[in-house]
Parts: C-alpha cells; sequence; structure tokens
C-alpha cells in the first residue's frame, strides 16, 4: 500500500518539538465523556484483548449489562441523531466510572483523551506544579462523585442518579482512578516545556471549576457540561497545537533561502505562546476556515519532513548522538538526547541547497516535490489529516441536539461557525469563575458581554476582530436567555450566568 506522506525524520518522532500525536473520529460528545471515563477509571480506554471497537450503544442492546445498568445508561442518553438516509440512534455518557467498563477502542486505536488533554493542558500544568494533589483529589472526587452514594445503608440525601444499579454498576475505587490520573499527567509532546503557557493554564483552571460544579448541579446536568467543555477544549486545544508544524516549516523554509535572521528564542516562544490566538473567527456565512486549518498543518507536516530529510541525509552525525541514539527536535533543550531548534535552523542556513534543488529556489523545489504525495494534495482525505478531519466534525451542532457544538452544518456540508446555546451557557459559567478569581474583577464582579467575548478569545475564537461578531455573539445570548441587560450597553451588557448559583 502507497505511503501518503514521506517518511518521519528520527529527530521529529514521539516526543519532538511540534509532534502531533495520533486521533480520530468521535461521532459525539457522550463518547468523549465515556473515554475520559474509561482512561481514568481502568487504565485505558482500548481493550488490548478484542479487536472489535465497542461503544455504549451495543451494550444498552445485549444481554452483556444488567437492567439497572441500563436503566441509568438511558437517564444520560443523548439525543437521537443520524445523518439523512442512515437510521436514528443514541450516544450515551455513562453516569459513573464503573459503567465505561462496557465500551472501548480498538487495542491499536487513538487515545485522544489521553493525548489531546490529559497528557495535553492538564500535563503541562502538572510539570510546572501547577496541578498539585489537591486539585488532582478534586477531578477524582468529582468523576465518583461527591454527593454519591457507594453503599445501600448510606443513600439518604444522595444524588438520585448514584442510587440507581448502586451494587451493579461496580465502580473502581477513588485509589485507583488517583493512579491512573498521575499516570496519564504525561506529556505526550513538547511545545512549551517548563515554560508559560496560557491555554495550558487556562484549560486546566475550567477543568477544575467543572470538577468542582459536580457537587452543585444534579450528575446529569453536570455529565451535559462536561461533554461540552471536552469538546471545545480538546478540539481548541488540538488546532492550537496544529500550528506549531506549520510555524516549524515557516521557520525551517526561511532559514533555507537565508530570508533575514533567523528567529530569536524569545520570538519563537512568543509564536508558540500565542499559537492559540484568533484561530476560529465567527461567520455570517459559510467558510472554510477549519478545514483551512486541517489543511495547512499536513501541507505543512510534508514540506517540514522533506526539508528535515535532506539535512539529516547531509549531516547525520549532527542528528544521533555519539552511542548513535537518534536526537529529537526541541525547543531550547540540548544534549545526546535532544537537538534544539536553533541548530537546525543554522543547519538549514548553511546547506547547499542548489546543489539540492538543481538551481531552483528551495520553495518551488519543496513544493514540486510535496506534490508528489497524497497528503500534500489532497490533506483532508488522506493520512493523518482524514482523522483530524474527523475528529473536528465533534464540533458540529448537527452532531449534538443538546446545542454544546461550535459549528453548523447545512445540508451541503457547509460550515458556519456558531456558538450553540449550551456552549454559552457554559462560557458564562467559566466566565464567572474567572472573575472570582480574579483579585480585581471589574465591573463590580458582575458578568457582562465583555467577560464572555474575552473568554472565548482566550480558547482562540475571535468575536472581537470582525464587524459581525459581536452582533451575533449577542443574538445568540438573547435566544439563550442569557442576555438580561441591554444590547445599548455593548460590551458592558449584563449576562446571566445560570449554572452553580
Amino acid at each position: 500500500m502507497p505511503r501518503n506522506e514521506p517518511s518521519r525524520p528520527a529527530c521529529l518522532r514521539d516526543g519532538s518539538l511540534g509532534f502531533a500525536p495520533s486521533t480520530g473520529v468521535r461521532l459525539a460528545p457522550e463518547l468523549l465523556v465515556s473515554e475520559l471515563f474509561r482512561e481514568l477509571g481502568y487504565g485505558d480506554s482500548r481493550n488490548l484483548e478484542c479487536s472489535k471497537q465497542r461503544d455504549l450503544r451495543d451494550a444498552v442492546n445485549d444481554d452483556s449489562i444488567s437492567d439497572p445498568e441500563r436503566l441509568l445508561l438511558d437517564t444520560c442518553r443523548g439525543e437521537e441523531r443520524g445523518r439523512r438516509g442512515s437510521s436514528i440512534h443514541h450516544f450515551y455518557a455513562p453516569a459513573y466510572p464503573g459503567l465505561s467498563r462496557h465500551a472501548w477502542l480498538r487495542p491499536k486505536s487513538d487515545r485522544t483523551m489521553r493525548a489531546y488533554f490529559l497528557g495535553g493542558p492538564l500535563a503541562h500544568e502538572k510539570a510546572r506544579g501547577r496541578l498539585r494533589q489537591a486539585s488532582r483529589r478534586r477531578v477524582v472526587n468529582a468523576l465518583i462523585g461527591n454527593n454519591s452514594a457507594h453503599v445501600e445503608n448510606d443513600c439518604h440525601g444522595k444524588e438520585i442518579l448514584s442510587l440507581i444499579a448502586l451494587q451493579e454498576r461496580n465502580d473502581p475505587p477513588a485509589s485507583d482512578i488517583a493512579d491512573h490520573l498521575d499516570a496519564a499527567l504525561k506529556p505526550r509532546s513538547t511545545l512549551l516545556g517548563g515554560h508559560h503557557d496560557p491555554l495550558a493554564q487556562l484549560l486546566c483552571e475550567d477543568f477544575l471549576e467543572i470538577c468542582s460544579l459536580e457537587g452543585g448541579v444534579p450528575r446529569r446536568e453536570w455529565l451535559f457540561f462536561l461533554a461540552a467543555y471536552l469538546r471545545i477544549a480538546t478540539a481548541m486545544w488540538m488546532l492550537a497545537h496544529l500550528q506549531a508544524t506549520v510555524f516549524l516549516r515557516d521557520w525551517l523554509l526561511d532559514a533555507c533561502e537565508r530570508s533575514g535572521r533567523l528567529p530569536t528564542l524569545e520570538k519563537v516562544q512568543s509564536k508558540l505562546v500565542e499559537r492559540y490566538k484568533r484561530l476560529l473567527h465567527p461567520s455570517s456565512s459559510p467558510t472554510r476556515e477549519v478545514a483551512q486549518h486541517v489543511e495547512n498543518y499536513m501541507q505543512s507536516r510534508v514540506e517540514l519532513r522533506l526539508m528535515v530529510q535532506e539535512l539529516e541525509g547531509t549531516h547525520s552525525g549532527k542528528f544521533r548522538s555519539a552511542s548513535g541514539d537518534p536526537r529529537r527536535l526541541s525547543l531550547t533543550s540540548e544534549g545526546a538526547s535532544w537537538l534544539p531548534l536553533s541548530k537546525l535552523l543554522e543547519l538549514a542556513r548553511g546547506m547547499e541547497w542548489p546543489r539540492i534543488t538543481g538551481g531552483e529556489r528551495v520553495r518551488l523545489w519543496l513544493t514540486r516535490s510535496a506534490e508528489g504525495w497524497p497528503a500534500w494534495r489532497s490533506p483532508r482525505a488522506r493520512g493523518q489529516g482524514k482523522n483530524i478531519d474527523e475528529f473536528l466534525r465533534v464540533l458540529r451542532l448537527d452532531a449534538d441536539d443538546s446545542g454544546s457544538g461550535l459549528l453548523d452544518s447545512d445540508r451541503r456540508g457547509a460550515m458556519k461557525i456558531v456558538p450553540g446555546h449550551r456552549l454559552l451557557q457554559l462560557f458564562a459559567f467559566l466566565a464567572t469563575k474567572r472573575k472570582v478569581r480574579a483579585k480585581h474583577p471589574q465591573d463590580g464582579g458582575k458578568l457582562v458581554l465583555r467577560d464572555i467575548e474575552s473568554h472565548l478569545y482566550e480558547y482562540g475564537i475571535d468575536f472581537r476582530s470582525s464587524s459581525y461578531g459581536r452582533p451575533l455573539l449577542m443574538e445568540k445570548l438573547v435566544e439563550g436567555g442569557l442576555l438580561v441587560g441591554s444590547p445599548d450597553a455593548g460590551e458592558s451588557a449584563e449576562v446571566l450566568n445560570p449554572v452553580g448559583n
């Protein structure tokens, strides 16, 4: 079977600067909850002994679970979903981790929640010492339920969902969940290392706020908000992470063509820190913005590999340690195992590219070389680009009638970037909590439109830069009953936080 892209140079392998783990399709946000619960409840979202994937839709239709467990699953059933011409079906979010033992991914399947959430922003914050033991305990308590019954003689005043299938659901002990959480909080890729990452910090803080919310709202309602958070946080972290490969391609190509000075470490860090900014913009008409991010990433990935292959072929000794082990690309680390980005750029600048390109400009040679690969010509239909595109469909509103999506598609598949009502409820809650954390909150702590805009902006969703952004946001807040102030007040219009009050 022909390859879709050039083979990966050793210095760009797992754990290197800009490395992007594999991902795959997730048809509904409930599947993200199930995957998270299984990762933390059982240490792996896959079943290494079963070749077939199984989700909770399969479990409710066979006799592998008890009737009380089936009833508990039905209480957290999502809306009916189905494409035109296909059958209507439901997806299920497991109310408690024990139910996730009935669903799993294939042995060779990607582990998106581990790669782009647990091993992404949460792992980065733990490495910086910000996700401490007390915070991790808060996560564990939310998963097992702060107000859940665990034995039959302790049911008075407990969460009503926890009384269903109390004996049958067989939840893993809190100590196991804590151990699996600690094991999962290992960075799956290297970007900023120990440097401050504002996106990672915000996603981690927001996740902890979601976990704290669990004890204050009904469990079923909390699961819907957890699903809404996971879909937007994981997708935006992924889109931001893909930008690193685009930046690396640009820096390396400029070095090859000797276009100006090499970027300083400060410039590189600043660019990586701000990789999430202005990723998506609200649109009054269909847009290809999400698709373009995937296409830019895949084409940059192919081109980056082609340039690094030439560098490795010419300077093989620079890419290996004295013992012969390959060195991985890093931001600043140097030594037997690491090749800093500055050294790679210096090698690119010193290469005799006319000898390789036959006298052509490097950019022209690179384009002609890259267009021979399917992943460059059809970046969203071949290879990893197809997998990324399939995962990002979890943001579509037409895949979730609960209203926590971000992309609204018409019958032809054209996309508009429009937030759903439950997604705006989530951001109203998170923006309120952010104001509470601030030492000197503006507007006396009152939630206003500016706060919602700011919180969306820090996720990479920019309602500020276009004239259409704020009117659209106001329109959706009014439809959801969240705008309680006068629209004439502009950014100071008061917004309702209906969650957790």
